[in-house]
């Protein structure tokens, strides 16, 4: 496809990418998973660290998969229910 207004499309890019760091949305509504704005999820990781897992741990993956179908907050109230 031929592209004939590359800066505009590239500032619209641009700004989609901004919009969806600095929202609440759904990523997936049917699976509960929801995305959180970048400055929160900095806040929450300052907050309560990094999850460690031994090395080797086939059973970390899991724990991960499970924890990522935790219910998300509503992509228009602007609340999470991450604390």
């Amino acid at each position: 496809m031929l592209e004939t207004n590359e800066r505009g499309q590239f500032r619209d890019f641009l700004m989609n990418q901004e919009k969806q760091l600095h929202s609440y949305g759904w990523v997936d509504e049917k699976d509960g998973v929801a995305r959180i704005p970048i400055e929160r999820a900095m806040e929450l990781i300052v907050q309560r660290g990094l999850p460690v897992y031994p090395q080797g741990n086939a059973d970390a993956k899991t724990k991960t998969a499970m924890a990522s179908k935790a219910p998300a907050p509503s992509a228009g109230k602007g609340k999470s229910s991450v604390q």
